[in-house]
C-alpha cells in the first residue's frame, strides 16, 4: 500500500480559502506592534514558549499564528517566515 505524502502547512493553509496566508509585511501593515515583538523574539533567538493571542478577528489571529510557526521552521535566514520555503 502506498503511503500518502504529508502536505506542508502552505499547502493546507492555501488548500482553504478561508485562510490566506500572511506574510510579514502584511503583519507590519496590520498589526505594527505585534510585529516589532515577533521580529525582536526571532532575531535574538529569544522565543517564548507561549503567546496569547487576541482579539476579534479570528482569521486574522490564525494567520499569525501560522506566520509563528512557519517563522520556527523557515530554512531562510530571514527574521520571519520567508514564505517561499
Amino acid at each position: 500500500m502506498a503511503r500518502k505524502k504529508k502536505a506542508t502547512a502552505q499547502e493546507m493553509a492555501s488548500a482553504s480559502p478561508l485562510v490566506p496566508l500572511f506574510t510579514s509585511s502584511q503583519l507590519l501593515e496590520s498589526q505594527p506592534i505585534v510585529y516589532q515583538i515577533l521580529k525582536n523574539s526571532f532575531q535574538n533567538n529569544k522565543v517564548n514558549h507561549a503567546y496569547l493571542l487576541t482579539g476579534s478577528d479570528q482569521t486574522q489571529l490564525l494567520q499569525i499564528a501560522l506566520l509563528m510557526a512557519q517563522s520556527l521552521v523557515c530554512e531562510q535566514p530571514d527574521t520571519l517566515a520567508c514564505s517561499a520555503c
